[in-house]
C-alpha cells in the first residue's frame, strides 16, 4: 500500500509536509509510470477561496501534492501550532523542474497567460537551461470550444509535465476536469509564473524572498492584484477561529 504524504490541515485543505527536493523527487517518480497526477501550489488566497467552495476544497484535498506557496500560509500554519518547515513556491518549483529535465526524461508543456507570454517564458528557460525539454506552448486565451483541440495539442506534444497558468482558481478546476482526457503524468497550477519566467515581471529581490515580503513586492510590481492582499485579513481571521480540528497531521 502507498504511503501518503504527511500533511496538516488549515481551513479544512490539506498542505502537504514536503520539502523542494521531495516534491522535484516524486514528480519525477511519477513520470516514470503511466498514472496521472495533479499538484496544486496553494497560497492564502487559494486556501481562503476554497473556505468558502466545497468544490475547490475537494480539488485540493484530492491533489497528489499541495504546497504551501505564500508567506501568508506559512503564518496560518503557526498560528494553527502546525509549522511548516519549507515554502515551495510554483515558481521555484516550476523553474526547478525545467532545470532538471533533461537529466529526469521530463517534457514540458506551458500553457497560459497572454498570447506570446508562454513562448517567451518557454524560450528565456530554454536559454537559461539549454538541454531542458519543452514540449509546446499556447496561451491562455482559448474558447471553452477549442478545449478539445488544445488537449489534443499537448497530448501530441508527447509532454509528461503541464504547466497550467490561467490563475486561481480557474486552472485549479480546468486541471480536474481535464486530467483523464490528457497524456500527461504531471499537471500542476503554477498562476502568473509565465510572467516571471519570461521577463514581463520581476521575481522578487532576495531580501523579499528572505522576508517573506514577496506580497509587498508582487503588489508595487501590479498593483491591480491588491485584492489578495485585501483578503489576507479575512483569511487570518477565519485560521484563528476555525483552527481547532482542521490543522491536526495525517498520514
Amino acid at each position: 500500500m502507498e504511503q501518503k504524504n504527511q500533511s496538516i490541515k488549515i481551513l479544512g485543505s490539506k498542505i502537504d509536509l514536503l520539502s523542494p527536493t521531495q516534491v522535484l523527487q516524486e514528480i519525477t517518480l511519477w513520470c516514470q509510470g503511466n498514472e496521472k497526477h495533479y499538484i496544486c501550489t496553494a497560497d492564502a488566497y487559494m486556501l481562503n477561496l476554497a473556505f468558502e467552495d466545497p468544490k475547490l476544497q475537494d480539488i485540493l484535498n484530492n491533489a497528489d501534492i499541495v504546497t504551501p506557496d505564500s508567506s501568508g500560509v506559512m503564518l496560518a500554519a503557526k498560528i494553527c501550532k502546525t509549522p511548516i518547515k519549507y515554502k515551495v513556491s510554483g515558481c521555484v518549483l516550476a523553474e526547478n523542474l525545467c532545470k532538471y529535465s533533461a537529466d529526469n526524461n521530463l517534457r514540458i508543456f506551458f500553457l497560459g497567460a497572454e498570447d506570446g507570454v508562454a513562448l517567451e517564458a518557454a524560450k528565456q528557460m530554454k536559454a537559461k537551461y539549454k538541454k531542458m525539454n519543452v514540449a509546446g506552448y499556447y496561451h491562455g486565451y482559448f474558447k471553452e470550444e477549442e478545449t478539445s483541440q488544445i488537449i489534443d495539442l499537448i497530448n501530441k506534444s508527447g509532454a509528461n509535465v503541464l504547466f497550467v497558468a490561467f490563475g486561481i482558481p480557474k486552472q485549479e478546476f480546468w486541471i480536474a476536469e481535464n486530467l483523464d482526457k490528457l497524456n500527461v503524468n504531471v499537471a500542476m497550477g503554477i498562476g502568473g509564473t509565465f510572467d516571471v519566467m519570461s521577463g514581463k515581471k520581476d521575481r522578487a529581490p532576495q531580501f523579499y524572498q528572505k522576508t517573506n515580503l514577496e506580497w509587498l513586492y508582487r503588489y508595487f510590481q501590479d498593483p491591480k492584484k491588491s485584492y489578495k492582499l485585501k483578503l489576507l485579513p479575512k483569511f487570518i481571521i477565519n485560521v484563528i477561529k476555525y483552527k481547532d480540528g482542521n490543522n491536526k497531521a495525517e498520514r
